[in-house]
């Protein structure tokens, strides 16, 4: 059963077939201001935006990004889901919402109002942040971001949702440049990660488990609780990948969608995928079932 607002939890969202695994595109900069020195930061998307340009969103739409969380105003209603981005790219996840017109049986498929949101692989900040564009895979731009206005109030809708979030201390932690691979750890391409990855050991009542799917999803187990989401790895080893929802049964296994959902980047050893924090210290390995 899907949970409704405020909770926002991460669904497995597929676009239909494509041709390759997901690759993390080249990182953007900025359309003006000084040169970008380094990896473009997804810190500044982090606020309260009005939704322009997006086919489908409606004349008054909005879309609120937190640290890990996001909220979106639609012609569909109020939706609830999480994001990730770094580097120039861009993942967005709806799973909840007030009543059910954001939602369809399928999660894969997303209603009309929310197509842009789903298709959006990357961003570019324009005029030192002012706009955010959200870009397609291919680059093409699919909604630009504003800061204008708010949504209307709404009883079932707690006020803080209706201005942008603080950028505490917290959430400029999770926006932080990645440390590289360290070495003896190579990045792998999207082709090599597809598949399903087992960390060593047995496990019960379940083996523990991540299937890194070639359309961009993934699904995955800790031996007791299910996950999925997406995810798309760049040529330096960066990865992102939203979470899935999941029940909470504690058991001893081994936290593999976890390991997946809060790394910053991953790389293949002695035929080992391992997975890293931002920081660079390892999260958990797996390797090839």
């Amino acid at each position: 059963m899907r949970r409704v607002f405020p909770v926002a939890i991460a669904v497995l969202v597929l676009t239909g077939c494509v041709a390759a695994p997901p690759s993390i595109p080249a990182a953007t900069p900025p359309e003006s201001g000084p040169a970008s020195t380094g990896a473009v930061s997804a810190l500044p998307l982090v606020n309260l935006w009005r939704v322009t340009e997006a086919d489908g969103s409606g004349d008054e739409a909005y879309l609120r990004l937190d640290g890990r969380d996001l909220t979106v105003w639609t012609a569909c209603g109020v939706a609830t889901g999480d994001w990730r981005a770094a580097g120039g790219a861009f993942l967005a996840d709806v799973s909840g919402g007030l009543g059910t017109g954001c939602l369809t049986e399928n999660p894969a498929i997303p209603v009309a109002s929310l197509e842009w949101l789903y298709a959006a692989r990357g961003f570019r900040l324009v005029d030192d942040a002012a706009e955010v564009e959200l870009l397609d895979s291919d680059g093409a731009v699919v909604a630009v971001l504003r800061v204008d206005g708010a949504p209307p109030a709404n009883d079932s809708i707690s006020d803080d949702y209706l201005r942008a979030p603080e950028v505490t201390p917290e959430i400029e932690a999770l926006f932080a440049e990645a440390a590289p691979l360290p070495d003896g750890v190579e990045p792998a391409d999207a082709a090599a990660l597809v598949g399903r990855w087992e960390p060593a050991g047995d496990y019960s009542p379940d083996q523990p488990f991540v299937e890194l799917a070639e359309d961009g999803s993934w699904t995955g187990s800790d031996g007791c609780n299910g996950g999925s989401g997406r995810w798309v790895v760049g040529d330096d080893g960066r990865i992102l990948a939203t979470a899935g929802p999941s029940t909470l049964i504690g058991c001893d296994g081994a936290a593999v969608p976890n390991w997946l959902a809060a790394a910053s980047t991953a790389g293949l050893t002695d035929s080992q995928l391992v997975f890293f924090d931002t920081a660079g210290i390892e999260l958990g390995r797996v390797a090839p079932s």
